[in-house]
């Protein structure tokens, strides 16, 4: 079994640039407008007159805690910063971007839903948060970021290092075939020492990364993650991880179909770490249930840990509340 590694400077010293910068400017508009005929020459307020063509463009005239909305289904442009709250929608549409989608803003709350962000098979991350109050993804396919050759910095669909208390929700998303060697893959949270990340995934289906979901505490931060009506198979390594060195990183499973992952269904390693499971199917994985140095898995008495090549054991059973 292949144990993480901790591989993050390339993200980390892009993070650093991006805070260095002036804050991005933002316009007037409550709600935007993007669509394939548009212009970023365009003030985005009409959405078959005066659309903007990019996302990026839409950004730069919408208001604090404003809407962009896709017209029709097109490419809108990839690798942007969003440093002010704001909900970006392609309901109705297919809004497509190769991604590297940035979130950096003090206390912004930002909504991305019904996109479709595909790194084409390179491309770093589809969606990071590095300063952000909440951060909700919803409806989305984040997909194919995996270069053949790590030589870059690491592949994640979503990766969330928080450098303050922050929230994230993925709900009703896709996001698969992510990760190119070492702790990379579908979902990545590693709060900044001291940070408490909050985390929700719920009715998505996390398949086919190198790793499903990782909450790593090594760097002092604090994770709760709850994880439900969800899927996570198909991974090369771990299914769901939890990893700390003294920290508190906790996921909660409950409804929730673990499969068919390389390594172990659900691993946790070092103190502070644990994976607690109600409802919840292990099957077909490399191993079922592993925990290491000190790592809990706790059961609620109603799972289902079947069919692995070792089942493993949880570390002990608690009551139902």
């Amino acid at each position: 079994m292949i144990k993480p590694i901790l591989l993050c400077a390339g993200l980390c010293a892009m993070a650093l640039v991006v805070a260095a910068n002036d804050a991005q400017a933002t316009g007037s508009n409550q709600v935007s407008y993007v669509s394939n005929t548009g212009s970023d020459s365009n003030g985005c307020t009409n959405p078959t007159t005066d659309a903007c063509a990019t996302f990026s463009g839409a950004l730069t005239n919408t208001a604090s805690n404003g809407e962009i909305d896709c017209v029709n289904a097109g490419h809108y442009g990839d690798v942007f910063v969003i440093q002010q709250s704001v909900t970006i929608d392609c309901a109705g549409a297919v809004g497509f971007t190769a991604g590297q989608i940035l979130v950096n803003g003090a206390g912004i709350v930002v909504r991305l839903r019904n996109l479709s962000i595909n790194g084409g098979g390179d491309g770093h991350y589809g969606i990071t948060g590095v300063n952000v109050a909440a951060l909700y993804v919803e409806n989305c396919v984040i997909t194919n970021y995996n270069a053949a050759v790590a030589a870059n910095p690491p592949y994640y669909g979503i990766h969330f290092d928080p450098s303050a208390n922050a929230q994230l929700f993925v709900t009703n998303s896709n996001i698969s075939n992510d990760g190119s060697g070492g702790v990379t893959g579908g979902i990545y949270i590693v709060p900044a020492s001291s940070v408490t990340a909050n985390v929700v995934i719920d009715g998505s289906q996390i398949n086919g990364n190198v790793f499903g979901i990782v909450g790593d505490g090594r760097q002092g931060g604090i994770v709760r993650g709850t994880i439900k009506n969800s899927v996570v198979s198909g991974s090369t390594e771990n299914g769901v991880t939890a990893l700390s060195s003294g920290s508190s990183v906790l996921f909660m499973l409950d409804q929730t179909e673990v499969t068919g992952n390389g390594a172990a269904g659900l691993f946790a390693s070092g103190s502070g770490a644990g994976i607690l499971a109600r409802n919840t199917t292990v099957f077909k994985n490399g191993i079922g249930l592993d925990a290491a140095s000190g790592a809990g898995l706790v059961s609620y008495g109603n799972n289902s840990v079947a069919g692995n090549t070792t089942n493993g054991a949880f570390t002990a059973t608690v009551s139902q509340q």
